[in-house]
């Protein structure tokens, strides 16, 4: 049995929790910093699509490309020209500038409103990479906003659409998405001009897909309906498309409903531009109602 004072004999390791979350921390680190360094990058999200989830001006860590995207995932993706037209929106609170006098009307493929987007150039420069437009559209056209959203359903999936009494109106899989109410949560978003803007409580709830919780920001009235499908009328009954792309919704779903698979339809494996790992930091005071450290850094629900 070796002696107090001999120099073999090993202290015990440090086992307090202090040592622990040091250790735990630098792991999370250096494996960060090694994604950083591969396939991730971070980019600022504008416009509050995704609220309660991101809102306007906070970053998030995205992996490239759609390998590995499952239901419930956030991703970034490049949206397909509109299925249908949309009506022009307010200027106020999308924070789409109003065109300058005489300046020639905007492309139609181009004019959805600033939901919850990313710079495709600010996407590409921090990838260090400048992917080359072969659509022919001209170089004097600015890049398409790319759109954030949560992956509802995977291709190969089907989803019946106008069934009624259940959420969204669809079955995936044949089963309805898992929803519960929550209290309304009020808001206080950041305004286009600055500053802040306080909105009365929204209605919200709960939804599960997949493996994944999350909460939703709901509209007020009916559900906007799927019209960049081509369904045949409500009053037909329900009806099956099986899915050859992803279905794709904003958590808002009343700001995100200009820009998601509800307007787009089937959003393309090719169009897919990389999975939100992680909201790096948030505004906490944007939901004034929950508790400071909820929105905090946080790994995609």
């Amino acid at each position: 049995m070796p002696r107090r004072d001999d120099p073999d004999r090993r202290p015990p390791p440090d086992r307090s929790f202090s040592a622990r979350l040091a250790r735990a921390v630098l792991v999370v680190g250096v494996a960060l910093l090694l994604v950083r360094a591969t396939a991730a990058t971070v980019v600022t999200v504008r416009g509050n699509g995704m609220a309660p989830t991101i809102v306007d001006g906070e970053p998030i860590l995205v992996l490239r490309g759609a390998v590995g995207v499952r239901q419930g995932d956030v991703v970034v993706y490049e949206p397909p020209a509109l299925r249908i037209p949309l009506a022009p929106a307010s200027d106020a609170g999308t924070g789409t500038a109003a065109p300058e006098p005489g300046a020639e009307p905007p492309d139609p493929k181009y004019a959805m409103r600033n939901t919850a987007v990313v710079d495709p150039e600010e996407l590409e420069r921090n990838w260090s990479k400048v992917r080359a437009r072969s659509d022919g559209i001209a170089a004097t056209i600015r890049p398409k906003a790319l759109r954030v959203g949560r992956v509802l359903a995977l291709p190969g999936q089907t989803v019946t659409f106008h069934v009624p009494d259940v959420p969204l109106g669809i079955l995936i899989d044949g089963t309805p998405i898992v929803r519960k109410a929550a209290d309304p949560l009020p808001l206080r978003l950041p305004a286009p001009g600055g500053g802040a803007v306080d909105r009365p409580p929204a209605p919200s709830a709960y939804e599960v897909v997949g493996e994944r919780r999350y909460r939703i920001l709901l509209e007020p009235g009916p559900p906007t309906p799927f019209s960049g499908f081509d369904l045949p009328p409500a009053e037909a009954g329900p009806a099956q498309i099986t899915l050859d792309g992803y279905l794709v919704l904003a958590d808002n779903r009343v700001e995100g409903a200009c820009c998601d698979s509800r307007a787009l339809g089937v959003i393309p494996r090719e169009a897919i531009r990389g999975r939100v790992l992680a909201r790096l930091l948030a505004r906490s005071q944007a939901t004034p109602s929950l508790a400071p450290g909820a929105r905090g850094f946080a790994w995609m629900p």
